[in-house]
């Protein structure tokens, strides 16, 4: 259950970074990545109830790869640890979105103001900036639209 609800959390993340980006390209909120997400659902209270659930499904799913990690049953001792080492660095990135996160439901949430704001005006100041932008975009939505398919 947790980690459907991880998977779940992934897809909302994929959509809404889509949509931030495509806000950016038609001159909205330059922060089209996945802290700008969390931004966007902190600043109401429905969004800080729904990055409640986030935190628990990214963690849910973060505690799951490691469990997989830990039960690897491979005889071979290398292909073990190869194993192991494969499915504890699938929890990474869902513990660390998890983390930031909880950052955001817990109100702490840091500033992405200059380093995303500035890499997507920098983006959009290049010649095929917009057609980049909007290509991220789709590809953010088709991963959220693929792990929903998934998952």
């Amino acid at each position: 259950m947790g980690a459907r609800a991880g998977f779940a959390a992934a897809v909302l993340l994929h959509i809404l970074v889509g949509g931030l980006a495509i806000s950016a390209v038609t001159g909205g909120p330059r922060e089209a990545d996945q802290s700008g997400a969390l931004a966007t659902l902190a600043t109401n209270p429905a969004g800080v109830l729904l990055l409640w659930g986030i935190v628990a499904g990214l963690f849910g799913v973060g505690l799951w790869q490691l469990l997989e990690a830990a039960t690897v049953t491979e005889v071979d001792p290398k292909k073990r640890w190869a194993l192991r080492l494969q499915e504890a660095s699938v929890a990474v990135p869902y513990v660390a979105v998890g983390v930031t996160a909880l950052r955001y439901a817990t109100g702490t949430g840091g500033s992405t103001e200059n380093s995303t704001e500035g890499a997507t005006a920098g983006l959009m100041g290049t010649p095929l900036g917009t057609a980049l932008l909007l290509l991220a975009a789709a590809v953010a939505i088709a991963v959220g639209i693929g792990f929903l398919y998934s998952g």
